[in-house]
């Protein structure tokens, strides 16, 4: 019975270890990202501004996925700049060691936002060569969806 119980406090020991060291790794892991991402952010707006000719007037940085479903393994993050007339996407986790990335550039009246349930939209943005459109669900605070909503349809 002794030993039972000692069988028990050490599985529960590992346990407790194993999932502290995976929370340690995965707050690493997004510090990392983070700062990739910070030190690049600059050069991407310099790049947006260059590409669409026009200033950077907003930037969010929402939770999205291409489903409802918001599982760890089909969340990502999606960075989104809005000008006079472009919103423009990024994905920030692709953004390489230059700090270059690549730019979904589509016309303001090409976009669109709806409310999905009281935390998520779905943002749906044409393609510029006339292709299919992108739908994403993302994860937005209601200031958030005022914005986009406030800057999509005025």
């Amino acid at each position: 019975m002794l030993i039972l119980a000692a069988l028990k406090i050490i599985l529960l020991a590992v346990s407790i270890t194993a999932a502290l060291v995976w929370v340690v790794l995965a707050i690493r892991k997004a510090r990392t990202n983070t700062r990739k991402w910070n030190k690049a952010e600059p050069g991407i707006i310099r790049e947006i501004e260059t590409v669409t000719g026009q200033q950077v007037e907003c930037k969010l940085k929402l939770n999205a996925s291409r489903t409802a479903d918001f599982t760890a393994n089909r969340v990502f993050w999606i960075w989104l700049a809005c000008t006079r007339d472009h919103l423009v996407l990024v994905h920030p986790d692709q953004v390489g060691d230059t700090g270059s990335a690549h730019l979904f550039v589509t016309s303001r009246k090409d976009a669109s936002v709806r409310l999905l349930e009281k935390r998520f939209a779905e943002l749906e943005i044409q393609a510029p060569d006339a292709g299919e459109a992108v739908k994403l669900v993302v994860l937005v605070r209601p200031c958030d969806y005022e914005m986009l909503t406030n800057y999509l349809n005025g």
